[in-house]
């Protein structure tokens, strides 16, 4: 397990300089007013992105500064993760923990433990917070059982809903105005459920063994990764019509959409690749060596331009690669087979 520093709140805050310091002093000396200084915006605090990096095998999460490139902090989590999730506004890291049936919610400003949610169902796993930040939306993995998808109301911390779904579930993806998420399960099919209800509305047909989902930031395009069939389905979300089916490596599971929606990023886990993809076109137009289990890619909005990778059978480290050149660039060592990672804006961003 990495030891690291404690973000402490004084250790990322804006602070005046020493001669401002001096000037303040000064102004005590010859007069008795109060001073008061004006406040600094929400942006001004804490704006660098961190990357929460679960270890599947180990009881840690890794906190990662992606602008320092460092472990800051070791969460401990009461279990093997599952996965993590950060709100809207990047304060709170949400991770679950399938065999004790939990959420761990943690203040992102401290990466303190706030909060233990019981009861979270039957194994969570896979986790995403609606766009609104007002709900979670977790997947339970039964080995291959009709397992409920559950409902986290994040303002309380209960479980409001629990929904049918078919087969055991994968990973979720919400469409931008937060109405629809969608999961993909590996009875060939993505259930869609309307989060006004908490119903399961349409199962859209897939290839063999959905796992990872992404849709792209106009919400009319679901790309859907068939972990047997080696290939990415793309759907048409007004019809959920396959428009395209795409050859990708071998076992693919996490796909990550840039935050531009012009390229589609699949980790191929069995052949080691990063499949890229033009979504202009629905062509692969570059692949690249990522390692053997590569299984979740991310990227920090507000730096497009480089994007981070985890592989849970091979590597002990959060990945980055340049998505100009499409290569890696650099590692941060994380715990034992990181799972999944989820990156934060940044505090106030």
């Amino acid at each position: 397990m990495n030891a690291s520093v404690n973000r402490s709140a004084d250790s990322r805050r804006v602070r005046p300089g020493r001669a401002a310091t001096a000037r303040l002093a000064l102004l005590s000396l010859v007069t008795t007013a109060t001073l008061v200084l004006p406040s600094h915006p929400a942006a001004a605090y804490y704006p660098d992105p961190y990357a929460y990096v679960p270890s599947c095998t180990n009881y840690g999460t890794s906190v990662v500064s992606l602008a320092t490139n460092t472990v800051v902090k070791t969460l401990a989590i009461n279990d093997y993760p599952g996965a993590a999730a950060i709100n809207p506004g990047g304060t709170r890291a949400y991770v679950t923990v399938p065999n004790t049936r939990q959420i761990m919610v943690f203040d992102t400003l401290h990466d303190t433990l706030l909060t233990t949610i019981n009861n979270a169902g039957s194994s969570p796993n896979a986790i995403a917070i609606d766009p609104s930040g007002s709900f979670a939306y977790v997947t339970n993995s039964n080995y291959h059982t009709n397992s409920p998808m559950t409902v986290v109301d994040l303002a309380t911390n209960a479980v409001v809903a629990s929904i049918p779904v078919s087969g055991d579930q994968g990973y979720l993806a919400f469409d931008p105005t937060g109405t629809r998420v969608y999961a993909g399960n590996w009875t060939n099919g993505v259930s869609v459920v309307d989060t006004a209800t908490h119903t399961v509305v349409a199962t859209i047909t897939v290839g063999w063994r959905p796992t990872g989902v992404a849709v792209d930031p106009t919400g009319t395009r679901l790309y859907v990764a068939n972990g047997l069939d080696d290939t990415v389905s793309v759907i048409d979300l007004a019809t959920y019509a396959t428009v395209a089916t795409i050859a990708v490596g071998l076992d693919p599971e996490g796909v990550t959409l840039n935050p531009a929606g012009t390229r589609l990023y699949v980790a191929n886990s069995s052949s080691s690749t990063i499949s890229v993809i033009d979504t202009a076109t629905n062509a692969v137009v570059a692949t690249f060596t990522a390692g053997y289990g590569v299984q979740s890619i991310a990227f920090n909005p507000d730096n497009p331009a480089v994007g981070y990778f985890v592989r849970d059978a091979s590597g002990m480290a959060l990945y980055r690669f340049d998505t100009a050149t499409n290569t890696t660039t650099g590692y941060v060592g994380v715990g034992s087979n990181p799972c999944n990672l989820a990156v934060s804006r940044g505090y106030g961003a």
